[in-house]
């Protein structure tokens, strides 16, 4: 999985190991239908967030994001909560 976080790369970043797949991608596709774009670092952290296991379990239990105030992490979250 490529990863694009607005030309740079964290300066820390977690994230699971063992994971075979993501719903990130169709949680971001469902996003675009709903008219929610995201910028390609709010995908990406989708993506890693909605990490699969090779069992079907979430590679994560806990996902943090920590961004500057008014940065878009809220919109994370509505394409989250439109997924369901």
């Amino acid at each position: 999985m490529s990863l694009d976080f607005g030309g740079r790369r964290p300066r820390v970043l977690h994230a699971p190991a063992n994971v075979v797949g993501s719903s990130g991608q169709e949680v971001i596709d469902l996003a675009d239908q709903s008219g929610l774009k995201l910028d390609p670092w709010q995908q990406d952290s989708l993506r890693l967030a909605m990490g699969e296991l090779a069992n079907g379990d979430w590679a994560a239990t806990q996902v943090g994001i920590e961004a500057p105030r008014q940065n878009g992490k809220g919109v994370i979250l509505q394409a989250r909560e439109i997924a369901g």
